[in-house]
């Protein structure tokens, strides 16, 4: 008897969890919001180099205290790009000055209105790779970053003057 009792809760949770899944899958996004996996085309292109820069950086994790050496999470993720050891390199120190400027961007979004925008300091860092990376390794960056839009979600601020508090 105890036997089929425990059966039966182990199979009400089963069946609980499942549900649970399938509507998480079908998650309602907000108006105005993109789901890359549904439509990546939709996720602008220097939105998709922010995230992914962003992901990326890490800031300096070296022993000695450098900010030019990738730290192993770094490797993991720019593996699946099979960049060579100088394009490694380039990525490590400019993501390196991108984190500085979009920290200043972020803080400059408050006071001075001179202050570059996220798209500039995105766009900065990337026409920086473009330029000193190899012809062949941007192309596998580019192409990266386009695969991994279908993973990025773009959900609007909400309007706080409409909520009259």
């Amino acid at each position: 008897m105890l036997r089929k009792i425990t059966l039966f809760i182990i199979a009400c949770l089963a069946i609980n969890l499942t549900a649970f899944a399938q509507a998480d899958k079908r998650a309602v996004f907000p108006s105005g919001a993109i789901d890359g996996s549904a439509n990546p085309e939709l996720i602008p292109d220097i939105v998709a180099y922010r995230l992914f820069f962003s992901v990326v950086d890490e800031g300096p994790q070296s022993v000695s205290g450098s900010s030019a050496n990738l730290s192993a999470k770094q490797k993991a993720k720019l593996s699946p790009i099979q960049l060579n050891d100088t394009d490694q390199q380039t990525i490590c120190e400019t993501l390196s000055a991108f984190k500085g400027n979009l920290v200043n961007a972020v803080a400059g979004k408050s006071g001075a209105s001179s202050s570059p925008s996220l798209d500039d300091v995105t766009q900065n860092a990337l026409n920086a790779l473009k330029s000193k990376m190899s012809s062949d390794g941007f192309q596998r960056l580019k192409g990266h970053v386009q695969e991994q839009k279908k993973y990025m979600k773009i959900v609007p601020f909400p309007q706080m003057s409409e909520h009259n508090h």
